[in-house]
């Protein structure tokens, strides 16, 4: 698969202020040639990816199709020039859930754990497996409670890691029969994933197939964020956090007051960084009049945020965020859509990113040039200006998830 060389100079825009101001110039390069990922495959999808600075990566991926799919985690020494052989997460005959945001999730921290949660099905019954994978594999643990109505929805799962050993779960589920919202629902481990709580409810009138988004701060605070549902199908962001490693949660803010009326879900969920003391938060919303990705910052470790600015600026149909702070403080938001033309062809979905400094932001920059429907996909910031890419292509009916890596300058 080749690329033409994406090189552009993007514009810092401030988010502090009623208007955003250009500040200075940045230059994102990203590699000629992208890799599918895992190599060979005959179809795969719901690329994730970590790294451990400064040059392996992982990544994980589901396999197969709707009547037979897997998930496998490859790991690369080299920065992503070559994987090693796929990693089998999942159990023989259990059907893994993946694709959009319902796909299987990973976590690791500094002391260079790896955990990955998933949702799948073994003879009718639903399991969220959670499996801590390098440096003590172990066997996957079924998250979800014994006593658990068999009959209830649940996906949607998030997972975060501290460096003590501690793993965090949450997810949407319908077990208290709630009509038209779910639960969000969250389960913790002390021991390294070897075993988790019992299930807690942190709040109910979540939208049902929102993701919600766990995150640990860097003195081991937990944020969670959830598009919640109030009166009148307003559909707005919410953020609670615990700082007492997940035993309690605080009463979820508003991130915004988007009033966004919605009479359905639009299956797309928050996404969490921190860096120098900043909380940023971003999320789709069409709020107002204004569709796009919108990008928050809190100052007072979510207790409270300043207005939103629309990082997506003109890009068309932006959905699916995903933000991640480097370990040297870059923090980059990546999201899907289209860019508008004059014209009336319709254009497939690229991959767009926007680097953020501070309070400054730039315009997003189109970091693919895929003829191909590009949708789901991830980033990791590396250290010096290094980010890695992954997303799934969609050619003749058959899925593949690819990588490509670049460089902010």
């Amino acid at each position: 698969m080749k690329r033409r060389d994406a090189t552009a100079l993007i514009l810092l825009m401030s988010l502090s202020g009623t208007s955003c101001q250009r500040l200075k110039t940045a230059r994102i390069t990203m590699e000629s040639s992208v890799r599918p990922i895992p190599a060979g495959a005959s179809s795969s999808s719901a690329p994730r990816l970590g790294l451990w600075v400064p040059n392996t990566i992982f990544a994980l991926t589901v396999s197969g199709d709707e009547l037979q799919s897997r998930l496998q985690l490859q790991f690369s020494r080299d920065g992503g020039d070559t994987f090693g052989e796929p990693i089998i997460l999942s159990e023989p005959g259990a059907k893994v859930r993946g694709g959009g945001e319902n796909s299987p999730v990973l976590a690791t921290n500094v002391r260079a754990d790896v955990y990955a949660a998933w949702f799948q099905n073994v003879a009718g019954a639903t399991q969220l497996m959670v499996k801590s994978i390098d440096p003590n594999p172990a066997r996957p643990v079924n998250v979800l409670d014994a006593d658990r109505s068999s009959e209830a929805y649940a996906g949607f799962p998030t997972l975060a890691a501290t460096h003590s050993g501690d793993v965090y779960v949450a997810w949407l589920d319908e077990r208290d029969k709630a009509e038209d919202s779910s639960s969000v629902y969250f389960s913790r481990s002390t021991d390294h994933g070897v075993t988790f709580s019992r299930n807690v409810r942190i709040a109910a009138s979540a939208c049902v197939c929102c993701r919600p988004q766990l995150y640990v701060g860097p003195s081991g605070e937990i944020y969670l964020a959830w598009r919640q549902v109030f009166a009148g199908d307003v559909r707005d962001m919410v953020l609670a956090h615990s700082n007492d490693g997940g035993k309690t949660f605080s009463q979820p803010v508003l991130v915004a007051a988007d009033n966004w009326v919605l009479h359905a879900c639009p299956d797309v969920g928050p996404s969490i960084g921190v860096s120098d003391g900043r909380l940023y938060m971003a999320w789709y919303s069409e709020g107002q009049g204004k569709a796009g990705i919108r990008l928050a910052i809190s100052e007072n470790g979510g207790a409270s945020f300043a207005r939103p600015h629309i990082a997506s600026a003109d890009v068309l149909d932006a959905t699916h965020p995903r933000l991640s702070v480097s370990e040297d403080g870059l923090v980059l938001l990546t999201f899907q859509g289209r860019l508008a033309h004059e014209d009336t062809k319709w254009r497939s979905n690229q991959v767009f990113i926007v680097a953020i400094d501070g309070e400054n932001f730039t315009r997003p920059l189109q970091a693919t040039t895929s003829e191909h429907s590009i949708h789901d996909p991830d980033v990791i910031a590396g250290t010096a200006g290094r980010l890695f890419l992954a997303w799934t292509e969609s050619v003749n009916d058959r899925n593949q998830a690819v990588l490509s890596r670049g460089w902010l300058r």
